[in-house]
């Protein structure tokens, strides 16, 4: 059976574009990461207080190259998406801890070519809706309660954060079966998560408390019902090391992603499997302030490319700033 020029397009390029938020370059299909605006890194496994959140964001990757099962083959691509995200956290404690829901919505313009394999092609429009029903974080604490902190930065919580979630990306986005470059997924992604947050006092003369995170997801993919393609299950961890200093907060975040199945179509493997794999590490920053009486905190991230595999290199850049409303 002959796939689709455009299937076999992708197949070749092994192509994912950065759509909004986070991606990894991967496969016939497009992979995206789940998580809040710009991944996961700080305070990952923590809810505030109780509440209505909203965070938005601007991410902008910078593809340059395609690493293929060949090596290396220069690639160019541009994208930019914006990202929203609206979190509830609710009154009350479920076993200890507290219950929050989370969803986000983008939109992204994403274009790339891939010297021999991929034309220039793009596309516009709304990505998938990725909503985490119910997100349960506890916090075992030491050292005492929550200590303030001089400025307007969020209290520091000794001890250890525990959060557990299952999010799905719903197929929401824009999607053209006849194009090998798309926003949208068109399947869905079930992705459950564990995250830790560990913040003791600061080891050197500086700040108050030093803040390690990771958030460890496993995304269960399904099939694209419009061109038979099922991507392989991906693992993939986001993570930082960061310093607490009053309403700044900043370190090094990082995010490795790795695929555990073969790609299929039309349940046959692909190729050797199109298995992909990638690394990025980067500095990370937030500062919270106040106007008026309304808190906001603002934060950026660069994600470097260290490594990877039947993946686009990316150099991810996201600047976001989020609120409470009540």
């Amino acid at each position: 059976m002959r796939a689709p020029h455009c299937i076999r397009q992708a197949m070749l390029a092994g192509v994912l574009l950065a759509q909004a938020w986070t991606t990894v370059a991967h496969a016939a299909e497009g992979i995206r990461l789940p998580g809040p605006v710009g991944g996961a890194d700080i305070r990952s496994a923590l809810l505030p207080e109780p509440g209505l959140y909203a965070v938005a964001g601007i991410t902008v990757p910078d593809n340059t190259r395609f690493y293929g099962p060949d090596g290396t083959t220069s690639a160019r691509g541009t994208s930019s998406g914006l990202a929203a995200a609206v979190l509830a956290v609710y009154p009350g404690e479920v076993l200890g801890g507290r219950i929050g829901s989370m969803m986000l919505g983008s939109y992204a313009h994403v274009k790339a070519e891939i010297d021999g394999l991929l034309p220039t092609t793009q596309d516009n429009g709304f990505g998938d809706i990725y909503l985490e029903p119910l997100f349960w974080s506890r916090l075992f604490p030491f050292g005492g309660p929550a200590q303030p902190v001089p400025g307007n930065g969020p209290p520091i919580p000794w001890g250890l954060a525990v959060g557990l979630t299952a999010g799905v990306t719903f197929p929401t986005g824009h999607y053209d079966v006849d194009k090998p470059v798309n926003v949208g997924l068109n399947h869905y992604v079930l992705s459950p998560s564990v995250a830790l947050t560990y913040t003791f006092p600061s080891l050197i003369d500086y700040g108050q408390a030093m803040e390690l995170s990771a958030r460890l997801y496993y995304n269960y993919q399904y099939e694209n019902p419009d061109n038979h393609y099922l991507s392989g299950d991906l693992v993939n961890v986001d993570f930082a090391a960061t310093l607490r200093n009053g309403p700044l907060q900043f370190g090094l975040a990082g995010s490795y992603a790795k695929q555990v199945k073969d790609d299929q179509w039309h349940g046959e493997v692909v190729g050797d499997g199109n298995r992909a794999m990638f690394l990025q590490l980067g500095p990370v920053a937030t500062f919270a302030f106040k106007v008026g009486e309304q808190p906001w905190e603002v934060g950026f991230k660069a994600l470097l490319d260290i490594d990877g595999d039947n993946t686009l290199a990316n150099n991810i850049y996201t600047l976001r700033v989020g609120t409470k409303f009540f």
